[in-house]
C-alpha cells in the first residue's frame, strides 16, 4: 500500500488541563455555588416482598416478624427468589412516594408493615442504613480543580485552534505555526491510508481513509 510521511500538531484538553492552576478562591466560590452536588443522601439497604392479596400479606409480616427468614417467605408465597428481592442501597427517589415514608422512616433491622401501592402489598427489610452527609471543602477539591482546569483548558484549546489556523492560514508552514504558540510538532515516519505501520501496527488512531 502507499505509505506517507505526517508530521502533525495534538490539541489534547486533558494534557492541557495538567498545566492550569485553579485558584484556593476561585475552587471556594466554586464548592459554595455547587455545595449540593456534595451532599449524600441517605441511603438504606432494603429487601421487598410484593404479594397481590392483603391477608396473605398480612400473614407474611406475622411470620417475618415471628422470626421465619425474610428469604424463605419470599419465596414460599410469592415465588420471589433473591435477584428479585434484594434492592440493595437506595434513596427516598428510587421508591414510590407511599413507600418512601414507611421505609425511610423504620430502623436498622426491622420490617415495614405491609403498604398497598397498584403494584401490590410491600413489605420491607431494613438491612443498613447510610445516614446523610457531606464533603468537606478539602474532599471535594481535587473534583473542583480537576473539573474546573479541564473547563478552562476547552476554552483555551478553542482559541489555541484558532491562532493555529491563522498562523496557517498567513503562510505558516505547520512547525513554524507551531513554534510560534509553543506547540510540539509529532512526526510519523510511515502511515497508510488506514493508519497503518508497515509492520500492520495501528499508530495512534489515525484513519486516512477519506483524507
Amino acid at each position: 500500500p502507499e505509505f506517507r510521511t505526517l508530521s502533525y500538531v495534538h490539541l489534547n484538553a486533558h494534557e492541557l488541563a495538567k498545566t492550569i492552576s485553579i485558584g484556593e478562591e476561585a475552587l471556594r466560590k466554586a464548592f459554595d455555588q455547587r455545595i449540593d452536588e456534595f451532599i449524600t443522601q441517605e441511603q438504606r439497604n432494603v429487601r421487598q416482598l410484593i404479594i397481590p392479596d392483603e391477608s396473605i400479606a398480612k400473614s407474611a409480616y406475622k411470620r417475618i416478624t415471628g422470626g421465619t427468614d425474610f428469604l424463605a417467605v419470599a419465596k414460599e408465597v410469592a415465588s420471589q427468589d433473591p435477584s428479585s428481592i434484594e434492592l440493595g442501597y437506595i434513596t427516598k427517589k428510587d421508591l414510590l412516594e407511599e413507600l418512601a415514608a414507611p421505609v425511610f422512616g423504620a430502623s436498622r433491622g426491622t420490617v415495614t408493615l405491609p403498604v398497598k401501592t397498584a403494584l401490590g402489598w410491600h413489605i420491607f427489610e431494613i438491612i443498613d442504613v447510610k445516614p446523610r452527609g457531606s464533603l468537606s471543602f478539602e474532599e471535594a477539591k481535587p473534583k473542583l480543580e480537576k473539573e474546573m482546569a479541564l473547563g478552562r483548558a476547552i476554552d483555551g484549546l478553542y482559541e489555541l485552534s484558532n491562532k493555529l489556523e491563522d498562523e496557517l492560514g498567513s503562510g505558516a508552514s505547520l512547525e513554524s505555526a507551531a513554534r510560534q504558540l509553543s506547540l510540539p510538532v509529532y512526526k510519523i515516519d510511515a502511515i497508510d491510508k488506514q493508519g497503518l505501520a508497515p509492520s500492520g501496527v495501528a499508530l495512534e488512531d489515525f484513519d486516512l481513509s477519506n483524507s
